[in-house]
């Protein structure tokens, strides 16, 4: 808060169940600013809106990170695909090819 916004700051007593003080307080200690600076710093953060990393907020990276497992799960389901043809193929090239038998000559 600037100086001339606590210039022109009026009183407002709140009364605050003693747990949710004392958390204020520690945050305020580990902070190092004041009981009455930390709760105005709580207070305009709250509308700042959703915290975002890299210009997304929770929600947009949620979504994201849902399409990247469906992706995973369906590459590996090809994945799965592949190697079942792969075998398949494997087992038949094995019944059709001529056997080399040394037959001593």
């Amino acid at each position: 808060m600037s100086s001339s916004d606590q210039s022109s700051s009026l009183p407002y007593p709140v009364r605050l169940p003693e747990s949710l003080k004392a958390r204020l307080q520690a945050s305020a200690r580990r902070e190092s600013r004041s009981l009455q600076a930390e709760i105005i710093a709580r207070l305009e953060a709250s509308f700042a809106g959703p915290p975002t990393v890299n210009g997304l907020t929770a929600e947009d990276l949620l979504t994201r990170v849902d399409r990247y497992v469906a992706s995973v799960f369906e590459l590996h389901e090809q994945n799965q695909q592949l190697g079942d043809r792969l075998d398949e193929a494997v087992s038949l090239l094995a019944r059709h090819s001529p056997v080399h038998r040394d037959d001593g000559d």
